[in-house]
């Protein structure tokens, strides 16, 4: 990359640096965080486990639901593949020229 293209980044860059940060700030009240619970009383299975996970443990949460969507998004992407073969249609990289 030259100079003048990176020079048009780099204000979109400290914006980022300076409001990402703040965006932390942005769920507290005057009081303090906010407490954000869901209602467990008419769950139970799968649903209850992931809902106590959100409850208690947001990081965890956050990193089972990346996790489960990365997996169902590869999933697709390899069965889409193996239909397109069958139906005699190749899936190959596209090559960019410029």
């Amino acid at each position: 990359m030259k100079f003048n293209e990176i020079k048009s980044i780099l204000p979109w860059i400290a914006i980022l640096f300076v409001l990402f940060p703040l965006s932390f700030f942005l769920g507290v009240e005057k009081e303090g965080l906010l407490d954000m619970h869901v209602d467990t009383s008419k769950l139970e299975g799968l649903r209850l486990w992931l809902v106590n996970l959100y409850n208690d443990h947001r990081f965890t949460f956050a990193i089972v639901v990346t996790l489960t969507m990365a997996t169902v998004g590869i999933t697709i992407a390899f069965l889409t593949d193996i239909i397109l073969k069958m139906f005699g249609l190749e899936v190959s990289k596209i090559q960019h020229h410029e």
